[in-house]
C-alpha cells in the first residue's frame, strides 16, 4: 500500500507516465471484464434450481455445428463451478469434461485442448453476456415504479394477459406502472374469477 500511495503522490514525476497509465488502465479494465464475465454468469445459473440440467442458452445464428447443447450447458456450469477467475481454469475444464461420465463416449468434447475450450467458453460467455443483458434491461423495475393492484383479480389470468412474472406482496399484486393502463384496459373487456 505504501509503494500505490508514493505512485501516485510522485507519478508526475516519470517520464513515461502516458505508457504506465494506459497499462494501469488496461489492466482495470480486465479486472471490470472479469468482475461482469462473473456477474452475467453468476445471473444465469440463479435463474436454474438444477443449471446441468435446464440451463438453456439461446445461440442466435452462430449456433456452431461441432458443440451439442449438452456440451455447452456442461462447460458453462463446470465454468461457473471452478471458478471463471482462475488462472489454469481450463486445464481443469479440460480434466473434468475427460472425467465426465455422460461424455464418456464422445471423442470430440474429450479430445478438445484447453485452447479450444478457452474458445468455445468466451463464445459462450458473450452469448450470455448479451442474454443477460437483455433480461437485465427488461426486468430492470424498481420499487418505486411499481403499484399495487387489488388481490381479488385472478393471478393466472392476470399472468395470462400480461406474460408477466407478478410477486404477490400483502394484499395485493405489485405489477410495473407503465403497463398498468394497458392492463386495466384489457381486464374491463374479460370477466375475471375472484381469488377470494
Amino acid at each position: 500500500m505504501q509503494y500505490a500511495n508514493v505512485f501516485w503522490d510522485r507519478c508526475n514525476e516519470l517520464q513515461d507516465i502516458d505508457k504506465i497509465m494506459t497499462q494501469i488502465e488496461k489492466g482495470e479494465q480486465k479486472i471490470q471484464r472479469r468482475i461482469s464475465i462473473k456477474k452475467a454468469l453468476d445471473c444465469k445459473m440463479t435463474r436454474y434450481k438444477a443449471p446441468f440440467h435446464q440451463l438453456r442458452i439461446s445461440y442466435g445464428t452462430n449456433k456452431g455445428k461441432n458443440y451439442t447443447e449438452e456440451e455447452d450447458r456442461y462447460i458453462v456450469c463446470m465454468l461457473h463451478k471452478l471458478g471463471f477467475d482462475k488462472e489454469n481454469i481450463y486445464d481443469e475444464l479440460r480434466a473434468a469434461v475427460r472425467q465426465a461420465p455422460q461424455f464418456r463416449f464422445d471423442w470430440f468434447i474429450k479430445s478438445r485442448t484447453a485452447m479450444e475450450l478457452q474458445r468455445r467458453c468466451n463464445t459462450l460467455i458473450t452469448l450470455i453476456e448479451e442474454k443477460t443483458l437483455n433480461w437485465k434491461s427488461e426486468k430492470n423495475f424498481t420499487l418505486k415504479n411499481l403499484k399495487l393492484l387489488p388481490s381479488r383479480l385472478a393471478i393466472p389470468t392476470v399472468l395470462r394477459l400480461t406474460q408477466l412474472p407478478l410477486v404477490v406482496k400483502g394484499r395485493g399484486i405489485l405489477y410495473p406502472a407503465p403497463r398498468l393502463k394497458r392492463l386495466r384496459n384489457r381486464l374491463s373487456d374479460v370477466t375475471l374469477t375472484c381469488c377470494i
